[in-house]
Formats: C-alpha cells, sequence, structure tokens
C-alpha cells in the first residue's frame, strides 16, 4: 500500500472538498482510511471500494499490478487517460482517474 502515499497527496492536492474516492482492489482501502486517520489524507475525502465503481465516485485509484486489477480497472485503463500516474524512474506505480462526467465505464 505504500504507493498510494504519493496518491493521497495528490488527492489533497486537486480533489474538490468531498470528493469520493475508489479504491482498487478493496483491501487497500484501509490504507487509505490510515492515511485519514494520521492526517496525511485530507478528512473530508471519503473512499470506497468494491467491484464496481460506484456512480457518484470523483476518482479511481489503483496501483500497477496487473495480478490485482478488477474489471473496472480495466476498462478505465483501455477507455481513459489518467489524471495522474506516479512513477518512480518511469515506471507507472500508480494511476489516478477522474471520473466526473464519465458515467459509461462503471
Amino acid at each position: 500500500g505504500d504507493t498510494y502515499l504519493a496518491g493521497a497527496l495528490w488527492l489533497n492536492e486537486h480533489a474538490p472538498v468531498g470528493a469520493l474516492v475508489w479504491i482498487d482492489p478493496p483491501g487497500v482501502e484501509a490504507t487509505m482510511g490510515m492515511y485519514r486517520g494520521l492526517g496525511i489524507l485530507r478528512p473530508d475525502i471519503m473512499t470506497t471500494a468494491g467491484a464496481s465503481i460506484p456512480a457518484e465516485a470523483d476518482y479511481a485509484v489503483f496501483q500497477n499490478k496487473v495480478t490485482e486489477f478488477s474489471d473496472a480497472s480495466r476498462r478505465l485503463l483501455a477507455s481513459r487517460r489518467p489524471a495522474a500516474t506516479i512513477e518512480l524512474e518511469g515506471v507507472p506505480l500508480l494511476f489516478i482517474f477522474d471520473l466526473s462526467g464519465e458515467e459509461e465505464i462503471r
């Protein structure tokens, strides 16, 4: 879950107040909750997880680990460009997608 730290910092800077962020895989949502509890992730940014992306989600965040991609993650990668890609030495580690107005990928 360490790759999600940079994602939390990006969300702090770019997400509107009260944003809802879908996290994949679901178990990593606990990491983002820990970041919120530690004051790393803004307290108004809420997270959710699950097999599908909720219609009200503003962002989707997941790491570049093919073995953990859900169908929803695969659809995003195939059809959209990330709003941000967290990289290390040119290798993408984490993708952040802005979902505002993007209903068909859900």
